[in-house]
C-alpha cells in the first residue's frame, strides 16, 4: 500500500510522513479502517506536519472503530475507561472491547476476559471469564496463558491438572514480556515441587510441540497476531493441553 510504504520508507519510496498523509486522508475519505486508524494516530502525535488534534484524532479513531479495525475499537475503549477525550464510561469501554473480541481480537478477548473476572464495566462472571481467558490463550496469549497457568490449589490439583497448568506457564515463559515471563518462571518452580519427574516431561512435550490457534472462519485476520510477524504461525490449529491431544 502506498501510504504504508511512504510511512516506513519501504522499497524505493523514501520516509515521508507528509507524503504518508496525504494517502492516509485520500484511503481515510473512501472508508479504509486502516488509513483511518493511522490518521488518528497522525493527529494524536502531530506527525507529518498534522496538528496534535485531540477532536480530529477522536473523529478518525471512532471511524476505524465502527469499520471493525480490532486496533480502533481497543484504543476507543480504553480512552471511555479514562475518560480521555470523552465522558467516563466503562462499561461503554467493555462495550467495544466485547466488540472487539468477537472480531477476533485476541488482545480484547483477553481484556474481555479480565472485565467479567473483576466485574469491571460487565456483570461479574467468572466461569465465563475462565472460558474468554482460554479462547485468548489458544491463539497465543502469553498473560491468558499465565492465568490458565496459575488457577487452582496445587496441593488439591489432580496429576492432569498439574500437567495442564505447567504446559501454560511454560508457554507464558516461552512467549510473554518480562513481567509475564518472570512470574511464569517463578510459579512454574512452585508448581514442579510437586509433580512427578515425568509429568514435568509431559507438559514440556507438549508445550514444544504446541502451536497458536488459528482465526474462527468468517472473522477477519488480527493484525497483531495472524499477519506476517504476528503469533499466529501458518494458521495451524493449536495442540489441546490434554492426554492424547
Amino acid at each position: 500500500m502506498l501510504f504504508r510504504s511512504s510511512d516506513n520508507g519501504v522499497g524505493p519510496v523514501q520516509l515521508d510522513p507528509r507524503e504518508a498523509n496525504h494517502w492516509y486522508r485520500l484511503a481515510a475519505d473512501k472508508n479504509h479502517a486502516e488509513a483511518q486508524f493511522a490518521l488518528s494516530n497522525a493527529y494524536a502525535n502531530g506527525r507529518g506536519g498534522l496538528p496534535i488534534s485531540p477532536a480530529d484524532m477522536l473523529v478518525w479513531l471512532r471511524k476505524a472503530a465502527e469499520n471493525s479495525y480490532m486496533p480502533a475499537m481497543v484504543a476507543l475503549a480504553a480512552l471511555y475507561d479514562y475518560g480521555m477525550g470523552v465522558p467516563r464510561d466503562v462499561t461503554e469501554g467493555s462495550v467495544w472491547v466485547k466488540r472487539a473480541a468477537d472480531s477476533g481480537s485476541v488482545n480484547a478477548t483477553y481484556q474481555y476476559a479480565r472485565r467479567l473476572e473483576t466485574g469491571f464495566g460487565v456483570e461479574k462472571n467468572e466461569r465465563e471469564a475462565a472460558e474468554w481467558y482460554r479462547r485468548a490463550a489458544m491463539r497465543g496469549h502469553p498473560s491468558a496463558q499465565l492465568w490458565l497457568g496459575s488457577i487452582g490449589d496445587v496441593s488439591l490439583a489432580s496429576q492432569e491438572q498439574n500437567i495442564e497448568a505447567l504446559f501454560w506457564l511454560n508457554l507464558a515463559s516461552r512467549n510473554g514480556p518480562a513481567d509475564v515471563k518472570a512470574l511464569a518462571q517463578q510459579r512454574t518452580r512452585d508448581l514442579q515441587k510437586n509433580m512427578m519427574p515425568s509429568d514435568i516431561t509431559e507438559a514440556q512435550t507438549r508445550a514444544r510441540a504446541w502451536k497458536p490457534a488459528s482465526q474462527l472462519p468468517g472473522l477477519k485476520p488480527d493484525p497483531e497476531y495472524d499477519l506476517p510477524g504476528g503469533v499466529a504461525q501458518s494458521g495451524k490449529a493449536a495442540q489441546q493441553p490434554r492426554r492424547g491431544g
